[in-house]
């Protein structure tokens, strides 16, 4: 289906080959979204084949797609994950989301039965507060759905997850694929994790992103509270999971012992995305990073 949506973005440069490479990465962009669907306006953001986009990769894609001229694309996707938060699921979304509207198939059996990773309604948060920023649309900060969406995500989310109450919400196995501590889906995370650093770290910029909506807004004591909470988990993260020699944990095993792994630039980026590591600690990831740089994913 011929798109109606005309990317705006050019790279001028002085080395052809640069211009040459940036039109042919950018036409596969392109190559990937799609109009004129029962959803409306997406870009494929899930594993390839699935028809679909899932919470993780909007909120991680969605700075790249506004820039290539994807804004309406943008705020349909994340309305559909705002409007789908319930709490028949415990006040998680849908992780994926179909051309056709719906949980994708191969993520949900039903609203007892389903694939949720833990950070992705902070991560989706962050990204509505993003969107604004980069737009300047104010319907991301006042639309109902996004307003209901950040509120129950804040609110009624981290409660109904925090079993243990230290305020963060947390994985028990016997729920599966219900409420994964991390993005990360390795054997380590799915069976030994409570709960995994990047979900903190992705909680804590939530709570930034949702007191500075509230800020904007007029909501002053929302805006203190959540400031409040996120300086708090901040200084948590701080003390408890993080060492200067072995950097950021892995993330809290069931057993309530951390899990700290060999330095891994992959992992402590998580450190970078929520604000926390500045200089020194931010130098020894951003090094390891660029040394590895071959290796990086689309979500990085």
């Amino acid at each position: 289906m011929a798109l109606k949506t005309i990317s705006p973005v050019v790279l001028y440069a002085s080395d052809r080959a640069l211009e040459r490479g940036f039109d042919r990465l950018k036409n596969e962009a392109l190559g990937w979204v799609f109009e004129g669907y029962p959803v409306g306006d997406y870009y494929e953001a899930a594993l390839p084949g699935r028809d679909a986009f899932c919470m993780r990769d909007v909120s991680h894609q969605c700075m790249g797609a506004q820039v290539l001229g994807l804004g309406t694309h943008n705020f349909n996707m994340l309305s559909k994950f705002a409007q789908a938060i319930s709490e028949s699921r415990d006040y998680c979304s849908f992780w994926e989301i179909d051309r056709f509207g719906r949980p994708c198939p191969v993520d949900y059996d039903s609203d007892g039965d389903f694939w949720y990773n833990l950070p992705a309604n902070f991560d989706v948060l962050d990204a509505i507060y993003r969107m604004y920023r980069w737009t300047g649309d104010e319907r991301y900060l006042t639309d109902p759905a996004f307003e209901r969406f950040c509120a129950l995500t804040m609110e009624q989310y981290i409660r109904r997850w925090d079993r243990d109450g230290d305020g963060i919400p947390d994985r028990v196995v016997a729920e599966g694929r219900r409420g994964i501590a991390s993005y990360d889906e390795g054997d380590e995370s799915v069976g030994g994790l409570k709960a995994g650093s990047d979900l903190v770290c992705a909680q804590i910029r939530a709570y930034y992103s949702a007191s500075e909506m509230c800020r904007i807004t007029g909501r002053h004591e929302c805006a203190r509270r959540y400031a409040k909470r996120g300086k708090a988990l901040e200084e948590a993260l701080r003390k408890d999971w993080y060492d200067p020699e072995r950097g950021l944990a892995f993330g809290l095993g069931l057993d309530g012992r951390m899990r700290f792994l060999p330095r891994d630039p992959w992992q402590e980026k998580d450190f970078l995305y929520c604000g926390l590591a500045v200089y020194p600690e931010a130098a020894p990831i951003l090094d390891g990073l660029e040394a590895r740089m071959d290796d990086a994913i689309i979500e990085l």
